[in-house]
């Protein structure tokens, strides 16, 4: 049963994304609404290992963090030391304070809970992360000589250096670096410590980094001219970010291990006929990672779910969409077998002319003995068997014509291919007529030579005399 698939339209749509949450949230008019929620959310801080701490804080939950915590360092130099008179602050680790949907306020808040009741009904997921940009470079200071980190330090002109640091900006940035961190859903719950986005193609807007560093920094470390060399400034931008994707590439999005946990879903599938979700995971399969170097993966993934669903179509698309820079490498030879049984060869002949993208000579010689070996096995079991056969063996002996006047560069590897075809073709004068005058001109000295004494050690070769003219007699 073959499912027509489905048109492909690209659509970008995050310029009208922008606008529409760039817009403003209020109406003219009036409305008025009362109603007591008892299980309305509170704002707050879920810490790893403590659990949901409410906000604002009071004396008591203030001390339990603080056990959780560490004091503060500050920028002395080039060393980093702890003060209590210049910074009498606790930091937590980044990763242990998440933030949740319920902590968002005003209008972020709004925007966040409106996008989170459409997402439901269209098939999308929401997180939130942070976004850190890190700029380093030389400061236009003046040649000023103060060290300062964060707005505290000593070695000042003046009585409150703080404000000629927050004031400083940069004469040059030789680096800069942008990083979203602490990936988390909207209940605070972690998905992953990084995601990797395309700033170009994915991120709202699409300068974001830009956008982010036009604004003011969360940190800084400074240290002036001091004699020897310009000084340093580096700064730190730290913003909270929405991440959406479609539902249908959740288990991929929440695990490093998703990629694989959607292809073992398509694997073990039962259904009859696809859903909605098996639909939408292979177009995201076939597309994100069918070129890719996880094409066989997806391929015997898509593959085998195809024959599950009797659908041709989806089992060709998902060959050809994936054996680019793989030939017959994407599916383990049983599968091809299975689809010959369970389409016919007429149905996907085409799509197993995959095979001449195939780059090694072994796998691309050894797929034609094993469907012929697997041909005539089969085909004394039932007629039904021997007229695939009757079919299938005469494509294999023009496709095995094709392959040998295509063969690549030989190594190492494809001796024992080129022997024992030929011990099953005529023995050395196959070898001689059909395969060195294709190799030879391509072949490295020592893969002839080994190719030589192969030959000379080879068994079934003893009663047959080399010709003289043999280019590999000189060998």
């Amino acid at each position: 049963m073959a499912a027509a698939e489905p048109e492909s339209v690209e659509i970008n749509i995050r310029d009208d994304l922008d606008h529409a949450l760039s817009g403003k949230l209020d109406f003219t008019g009036f409305i008025a609404f009362n109603k007591a929620y008892v299980d309305a959310p509170n704002p707050g801080l879920q810490l790893a290992g403590l659990g949901p701490i409410g906000l604002p804080l009071n004396a008591r939950e203030a001390e339990v963090i603080k056990s959780r915590a560490k004091q503060a360092p500050f920028g002395m130099g080039e060393r980093t030391v702890v003060d209590t008179s210049v910074r009498d602050t606790w930091e937590m680790d980044a990763s242990s304070a998440n933030l949740r949907a319920s902590a968002l306020k005003g209008a972020d808040g709004q925007r966040v809970a409106l996008l989170d009741a459409l997402a439901k009904d269209y098939g999308f997921c929401l997180g939130l992360a942070s976004v850190v940009c890190h700029l380093s470079g030389c400061p236009d200071d003046d040649g000023g000589y103060r060290r300062r980190r964060g707005g505290y330090g000593w070695g000042s002109d003046d009585e409150d250096g703080s404000d000629y640091d927050e004031r400083l900006s940069f004469a040059e940035v030789s680096d800069r670096d942008m990083a979203i961190e602490n990936f988390v859903d909207l209940e605070g719950e972690p998905i992953s410590e990084t995601l990797e986005v395309n700033e170009e193609e994915e991120m709202i807007p699409a300068n974001l980094s830009e956008t982010v560093e036009d604004g003011p920094h969360d940190d800084q470390e400074y240290e002036g001219y001091m004699g020897n060399g310009a000084g340093t400034l580096e700064r730190w931008y730290r913003r909270t970010v929405l991440v959406i994707w479609p539902r249908y590439a959740d288990c991929i999005v929440r695990a490093d291990t998703g990629f694989h946990a959607a292809c073992e879903s398509l694997l073990s599938t039962a259904s009859e006929e696809p859903t909605t979700d098996e639909k939408n995971t292979i177009r995201f399969l076939l597309t994100r990672f069918g070129p890719t170097g996880d094409g066989p993966s997806v391929a015997e993934a898509v593959c085998q779910a195809a024959s599950q669903w009797k659908d041709d179509e989806l089992w060709r698309q998902a060959v050809e969409k994936c054996s680019l820079g793989h030939g017959v490498g994407i599916l383990h030879l049983e599968s091809i077998c299975h689809a010959i049984t369970e389409f016919g060869l007429d149905v996907i002949q085409s799509s197993l002319e995959m095979i001449r993208r195939e780059t090694k000579n072994t796998r691309f010689l050894s797929f034609f003995d094993y469907l012929k070996v697997w041909m005539v096995e089969n085909a004394k079991e039932n007629v039904e068997e021997l007229q695939t056969e009757q079919a299938v063996l005469p494509w294999l002996s023009h496709q095995m014509s094709i392959a040998l006047k295509a063969l690549r560069k030989p190594t190492q590897e494809d001796i024992d291919t080129f022997i024992n075809l030929s011990t099953d073709r005529g023995g050395i004068i196959y070898l001689q007529n059909s395969i060195l005058p294709q190799i030879l001109p391509k072949a490295d000295a020592p893969v002839l030579k080994a190719l030589a004494l192969r030959i000379h050690t080879e068994e079934s070769f003893a009663d047959l005399a080399i010709k003289e003219e043999d280019p590999l007699v000189k060998w």
